[in-house]
C-alpha cells in the first residue's frame, strides 16, 4: 500500500524528524489532496504536526471555493 511504502520511506532515508511541523501546501487538487490524505494516515507512526496551507491567489473566479473547500477539509480533519 502507498501509505506504508512512503512511511518506510521518510523513516529510511530520514527525511522527516518524529516531532516535527509539516507545512502541507494543498491546493485542493487530486495530487496535493493524496499527499494529505497519506500523511494523515501515516501519522500514528510518524508523530508529526501537519499544518495545511493554501494560497489564494484570486487569479481564477473559482479560487474562493477552492480555498473553501480545502479550509473544510483541514477543519474536518483537524489541522491548523
Amino acid at each position: 500500500m502507498l501509505p506504508n511504502r512512503v512511511a518506510i520511506a521518510i523513516s529510511l532515508h530520514r527525511i522527516l524528524v518524529p516531532g516535527e511541523r509539516v507545512v502541507v501546501a494543498v491546493s485542493g487538487g487530486p495530487d496535493s489532496l493524496a499527499l494529505l490524505s497519506i500523511l494523515r494516515e501515516i501519522l500514528p507512526a510518524l508523530p508529526l504536526h501537519l499544518t495545511v496551507a493554501h494560497f489564494d491567489h484570486g487569479w481564477r473566479p473559482d479560487s474562493r471555493a477552492d480555498r473553501d473547500f480545502v479550509a473544510s477539509i483541514a477543519t474536518r480533519w483537524g489541522y491548523d
